[in-house]
């Protein structure tokens, strides 16, 4: 999971049941970064007990991914969602504050809330610290909230309001979609020494500069293959060539023989990342076997950000063939990557007039999710009907932009320069490419995947959809997608 450098960077050096407040305030994770925070809140971190998603763009539909994620989480107490536009998710954040009775605080401000909403979360929020303070009186803590002290009166006009507010909302599966996999040793008695907040930054300048990666031996084939999985993991997609190939060269090949354990269940002080090249292994969970992996499957991902103890054992269920990447080579290829890009393309994007609404963290992190990219004339950056899987930034030069007319022949609609976009209206309406982009002479671009694209560009998706709507270089574009939308109608033909 990536949903941004400064995520990622805040993960680092944090053990998974270190983790208690995690405060990602301002990191702009947008909608779907959101959900994939809370999935990874339940499914790995089990003692975080305060979540500060304030003022990171994120919208409404965010709300019933958070409610699946953590309405059963253990320990969660505090969520701060201020400063987002969630005007659309008062039910869903009513349900996760009734049926998750550990949760004492959320705060809503500037969140566009319906005010019946606001008070129902504070009732359900005043309920749950009041049995709290009852099951543990001699640990009380003064209550607080965004909207004042509410009265819990049981009034009809808020049972109405209640009905009319839910009728709409839907059945939410509180078992799909989550699943709190980790748990606290209470067995074992240990004393764990926890870290009250993350770290931000664990590598200096010097570090970065002055590492040199090991290279171990693998076949072409074998080198190219480990490259390609790791092209198309989330944590290793926004690398450019030279640092993926930095771990790919750095990755150990193994083999094992069937009934081999590559790691145990709590073994402490992970930093082993594991991608499977042949055969299978099996994951258990004491004796039961809850996974199986097969070749291109990887596992223990989050060694790469922090360390941790291990929360199954390993075992090969055939010959197996394994790559194994250790947590400091990929920590260092990120920052250097990272280094590089903010050098590279910081003064570029603070130029772009489209860009011009982000803050200089905000461009940060949009120049560490980019990849560069170069097109000969005539090469085609987007092809027609093709699914649209990536966003362009042209950096230097021109693109001609093909459309199809009603004999479905190709006709020259614009051309872009340096500083427009091509490929955002895909992403941003979720349709196959209505177009064929090429490059008109040698141009060099700046490219990001769907996933990252939600993660940071959520600040200026507004604007580019609003332009889109508005600027007649987009005409053909408004007309294809209005023809689209007739054609899928019920009763067209």
């Amino acid at each position: 999971m990536k949903p941004n450098s400064e995520v990622v960077k805040q993960l680092m050096d944090t053990s998974a049941d270190d983790l208690i407040n995690w405060d990602l305030t301002g990191n702009v994770v947008g909608t779907k970064g959101a959900g994939i925070i809370a999935k990874l809140a339940a499914s790995s971190l089990p003692n975080l007990q305060s979540l500060n998603l304030s003022g990171n763009n994120v919208g409404s539909p965010a709300t019933e991914e958070l409610y699946k994620a953590l309405v059963n989480h253990p320990s969660l107490t505090s969520i701060n969602l201020s400063g987002n536009d969630i005007r659309l998710g008062g039910p869903a954040l009513v349900e996760l504050v009734k049926k998750n009775k550990k949760i004492t605080r959320l705060d809503i401000q500037g969140t566009f809330l319906r005010p019946l909403f606001e008070r129902l979360i504070a009732i359900n929020v005043e309920n749950n610290r009041q049995a709290a303070e009852k099951a543990a009186p001699a640990t009380r803590k003064q209550a607080k909230f965004s909207f004042g002290d509410p009265d819990p009166t049981n009034d009809s006009a808020f049972a109405d309001g209640e009905d009319e507010a839910f009728a709409n909302f839907g059945k939410l599966n509180s078992e799909d979609g989550h699943h709190v996999s980790f748990t606290a040793d209470a067995a074992g008695g240990k004393k764990v020494k926890r870290r009250p907040t993350v770290a931000s930054e664990v590598l200096r300048d010097d570090d970065i500069d002055n590492f040199v990666p090991q290279v171990n031996e693998k076949s072409d084939a074998n080198r190219q293959w480990l490259f390609t999985v790791l092209e198309h993991h989330d944590l290793f997609s926004h690398l450019e060539e030279r640092e993926l190939y930095v771990c790919v060269d750095a990755a150990v090949e193994a083999e094992r023989v069937a009934g081999d354990t590559i790691f145990c269940e709590d073994d402490e002080d992970g930093d082993l990342f594991y991608v499977i090249g042949h055969g299978e292994v099996e994951l258990l969970v004491g004796d039961e076997v809850v996974k199986t992996l097969k070749k291109g499957d990887t596992t223990q991902d989050l060694m790469l950000l922090y360390s941790g103890t291990y929360r199954e054992t390993a075992r090969c269920a055939t010959d197996v063939r394994l790559y194994s990447l250790d947590r400091m080579t990929y920590k260092c290829a990120l920052s250097q990557a990272s280094k590089k890009k903010r050098q590279m393309y910081e003064g570029f994007l603070s130029s772009v007039e489209k860009f011009k609404c982000l803050t200089r963290q905000e461009l940060l992190q949009l120049a560490d999710a980019l990849k560069p990219a170069v097109y000969e004339a005539g090469s085609k950056l987007i092809k027609y009907g093709e699914d649209g899987l990536t966003f362009f930034l042209i950096v230097e030069g021109v693109v001609e932009v093909f459309g199809r007319n009603e004999r479905n022949e190709p006709i020259k609609v614009c051309e872009f320069k340096a500083g427009d976009c091509v490929g955002e209206l895909e992403f941003l309406n979720d349709h196959k490419c209505v177009a064929d982009v090429a490059a008109k002479g040698q141009v060099r671009t700046a490219k990001m995947n769907r996933h990252h694209f939600e993660m940071v560009m959520g600040p200026v998706k507004e604007l580019l959809a609003r332009t889109a709507n508005e600027s007649e270089v987009y005409s053909y574009y408004r007309q294809t997608l209005e023809r689209m939308q007739t054609d899928t109608a019920p009763g067209a033909h």
